[in-house]
């Protein structure tokens, strides 16, 4: 069990990231039957529905572990912006244009309520998504592959996102915040070219 956990690491990230997008859309769907609900209820749901949408990506392709190039297997990969559209090459790539989507939506959410730490947890990811989909792969950034870059990025909006819980006093909130917290934690292990069976085996 703890090898095949070693060996697919990316699945565990996303099955504690997918439960803190339930968290944060059922934050947002329990907003819209009270009294008063707002817009912001509205984009915080779509958020959530975008975040489950990403992660399911790497929850059915995503590996992270240990790279084992097959010789003489090693295929071009494709440019970069279209890495997005083979899903089940590059899961990673592809969930984070969505993570992209998703954290505009939870920026806008928490401008529509007035809570800060959830405007913030939605710019730090939308920031993030944006740099782990087209910042090179082989390129360190400050000493940093790319996914620990995000992994920090995102352990920032994590944080962020418990404190959106506690500024709205909402339960839902502050537990999602933790499942990311304990998510950004592995992916800070995970590189990119780990990504899927295909990019460990071709790339």
């Amino acid at each position: 069990m703890m090898n095949w956990l070693k060996e697919n690491r990316l699945k565990l990230v996303s099955t504690l990231c997918v439960t803190g997008d339930f968290l944060m859309g059922t934050a947002g769907a329990a907003g819209l039957f009270n009294i008063g609900a707002n817009t912001s209820d509205q984009y915080l749901l779509t958020a959530g529905i975008f975040g489950l949408v990403g992660h399911s990506f790497i929850l059915i392709w995503g590996k992270g572990g240990n790279h084992k190039h097959t010789a003489g297997t090693q295929k071009k990969a494709p440019p970069i912006f279209l890495k997005p559209l083979f899903i089940w090459r590059y899961p990673v790539d592809a969930s984070f244009v969505v993570f992209t989507m998703g954290g505009i939506l939870f920026t806008i959410s928490g401008s529509f309520s007035g809570n800060i730490p959830l405007a913030l947890f939605g710019t730090v990811g939308a920031i993030s998504g944006i740099f782990g989909w087209l910042w090179p792969q082989d390129k360190l950034f400050f000493k940093l592959h790319s996914l620990q870059v995000c992994a920090v990025l995102y352990t920032i909006s994590g944080f962020a996102a418990f404190l959106s819980g506690l500024w709205a006093w909402n339960v839902w909130m502050t537990l999602a915040g933790g499942c990311y917290l304990s998510a950004n934690m592995i992916l800070y292990t995970v590189r990119k070219e780990n990504q899927s069976q295909y990019t460990i085996e071709n790339e």
